[in-house]
């Protein structure tokens, strides 16, 4: 699963971030268009994995689960998404 949220990372981070957009025609990916595009064969078990423990730090932020929302409010910035899957992945290796 780490290797899935530095693969989405990379994702973000070589073909941009947006919002709105799973994928949007300048090569930019919202948060889960970013997790789909960094899986083979989405949605594996992987994906589902991840995206309930991204779904948990979420709703510890803004108190709703839905990852759309948090990464379209107007407030979110890619350093949010950022610190969000770190967490979901400090989250991942405490278990």
């Amino acid at each position: 699963v780490k290797m899935k949220y530095l693969k989405t990372l990379e994702v973000l981070e070589n073909h941009g971030w947006n919002k709105g957009a799973f994928k949007a025609p300048d090569g930019s990916h919202c948060l889960v268009g970013a997790l789909c595009e960094a899986g083979e064969n989405y949605p594996g078990a992987e994906d589902l994995r991840l995206l309930g423990i991204i779904a948990r730090v979420t709703k510890r932020k803004i108190g709703q689960v839905s990852r759309v929302h948090f990464n379209d409010r107007p407030s979110t910035t890619f350093d949010d998404i950022w610190a969000l899957l770190a967490e979901a992945a400090m989250l991942e290796d405490s278990k």
